[in-house]
């Protein structure tokens, strides 16, 4: 149940009611444009970054904040979590890996010797390694009890994304080239797993089941491309399309670690993407398209093993989703929490069952496009929830969006 309120205060404020008592406020997380998004590897606790380096701790079930770690200006573009959640690792623009631990904040080693800002990092399954990937061309492999470097590797072009496989055995870089490269990490040799041919700017890499290899990158232009390993050709491909305008170019893209979810964002607006079975012919179609953002989307990622991702704004807003399977078939996607911003957007809104709301503010709000009476579909973001329905309702604009605030 929720009650909605004007006031002479210029706001509509919408509030939640339980028989526990009214909904709490989720509160702040971050302030600035939050950079990076990563889970850790058992799913329990979400790290983000911001411009300011500030990286904040959030449990992934309430929302709730933990931690948070000042790393400097720019000096957390990218995070890694060691395997047993209690060691972070940041790097950025200082060419330096950190690693803080996750209980304290307390900075522990600083890893020197890249020539360039650092793009990615990952921490190998046992936790022993850390792997960095930078646009100075190499890839090092670091010992993440020692800080000493145990493996320098140069390639063409900068290293977009480093991963581990799922043994720990073989390490694996993204190259700008469009190259996927796997070293052995006993013998230190490697071999070209994935060639996408042609410049790249991002790859999210994932491991399935007995070890396949997938690649999701994107090109130059925003093309999203996803990869088996060994494959000649890309599995799946979504560049400029109907559901957008021309131009909307692609800005990241995740997949999730069943390898059977795609998440494409465009601006303000995140695409669901996932395999179906027409015709005896298995297609991958977009499923869901969530566009209740009110800032451009920066970052994307999937929680390890779950129906869950949370995505991170230019507002410094982070919002975790959920997929549920709907009893008459497809999916809906549900806000679990949100931190950031505290706004209140109303998107192909519906006046039904009001109390107390007056005949002025009903004829003020069908002004801004909101329907009156039942209608056979609609979608409602109240910031802390969200449902998605099948029809179209007309919109209300981005600029009464922005004048509706909590």
């Amino acid at each position: 149940m929720h009650l909605a309120s004007g006031s002479e205060d210029k706001t509509v404020r919408l509030w939640g009611v339980t028989t526990a008592g009214a909904e709490l406020d989720l509160g702040d997380g971050q302030s600035g444009s939050i950079r990076t998004v990563a889970y850790s590897p058992d799913g329990r606790s979400l790290f983000s970054s911001n411009n300011s380096g500030i990286v904040q701790q959030y449990d992934t079930v309430t929302g709730d904040l933990g931690i948070f770690i000042s790393c400097g200006t720019r000096q957390a573009e990218s995070v890694a979590i060691s395997p047993d959640s209690r060691r972070i690792a940041t790097a950025g623009w200082s060419r330096v890996i950190r690693t803080w631990n996750a209980g304290t904040g307390v900075s522990e080693f600083i890893l020197r010797g890249h020539k360039g800002w650092i793009n990615t990092l990952a921490y190998s399954p046992d936790g022993q390694w850390i792997a960095s990937g930078s646009v100075d061309k190499t890839m090092r492999l670091w010992d993440a009890r020692s800080g000493t470097l145990g493996l320098l590797s140069s390639l063409i072009k900068a290293v977009v994304t480093v991963a581990f496989s799922p043994c720990g055995l073989e390490v694996v870089a993204g190259n700008e080239d469009g190259t996927i490269r796997v070293w052995d990490m006993g013998t230190g040799e490697s071999r070209v797993t994935v060639n996408a041919w042609s410049d790249i700017e991002a790859v999210a890499l994932q491991y399935l089941q007995l070890g396949k290899l997938l690649a999701l990158t994107r090109k130059q232009g925003g093309c999203v491309e996803l990869w088996n390993e060994g494959g000649v050709e890309p599995l799946f491909t979504q560049g400029e399309g109907p559901l957008f305008t021309q131009g909307d170019l692609i800005r990241t893209a995740a997949l999730s670690s069943c390898g059977q979810w795609i998440s494409i964002v465009r601006n303000k607006a995140v695409q669901l993407w996932s395999p179906v079975l027409r015709d005896s012919v298995q297609r991958w179609e977009c499923v869901l398209v969530i566009q209740d953002f009110l800032r451009e989307i920066n970052s994307i990622a999937w929680r390890p093993n779950a129906l869950e991702f949370v995505a991170s704004s230019e507002a410094g807003c982070v919002q975790a989703w959920r997929l549920v399977e709907k009893s008459s078939g497809g999916f809906s996607a549900r806000l679990i929490w949100r931190k950031g911003q505290s706004t209140f957007a109303a998107t192909d809104a519906v006046i039904i069952d009001t109390v107390n709301l007056s005949e002025m503010n009903q004829r003020l709000l069908k002004q801004r496009g909101a329907k009156d009476g039942l209608v056979s579909s609609y979608a409602i973001s109240d910031g802390n929830r969200h449902e998605l329905f099948d029809d179209n309702v007309r919109r209300i604009s981005d600029e009464v969006q922005d004048e509706i605030r909590v």
